[in-house]
């Protein structure tokens, strides 16, 4: 008898995030990823900033805008961020959980802010 891999079947919808009134730049996106270090809550939880970075990263999908370096570097880690929290959701809680859960109570690892922070704030620094 051969062991299969139960697959789950449905969605879940996140909702409750605050929306960011702040403009897309590479600089507001190191501000947010710097505030998701913090170990005190601050003004934006992780699923706002990832809400965030999810909007910032879409609005170059089926523009033919020429981006300078560190925009290319900025949509890149905003899209890292959306990604990465999918990632997570998905590989630490079972679709049951997903369903019910309070997503504005969910927190990344503080580390992977740093890095991506780090990422662009070095690219920042050259400019």
């Amino acid at each position: 008898m051969s062991k299969r891999k139960k697959l789950y079947i449905g969605k879940w919808e996140e909702k409750g995030w605050k929306t960011i009134n702040l403009s897309f730049t590479p600089s507001n996106l190191l501000m947010l990823l710097d505030e998701a270090t913090v170990d005190e809550p601050g003004e934006f939880n992780h699923q706002d900033i990832v809400n965030w970075c999810l909007k910032y990263w879409k609005q170059f999908l089926d523009d033919d805008i020429e981006l300078i370096e560190i925009e290319k570097v900025a949509v890149q880690i905003a899209s890292d961020v959306d990604v990465q929290w999918d990632l997570y959701l998905a590989n630490s809680y079972s679709l049951e959980q997903l369903q019910n859960l309070d997503f504005s109570s969910i927190n990344l690892p503080r580390e992977w802010f740093k890095k991506w922070a780090t990422s662009l704030r070095q690219i920042l620094d050259k400019n």
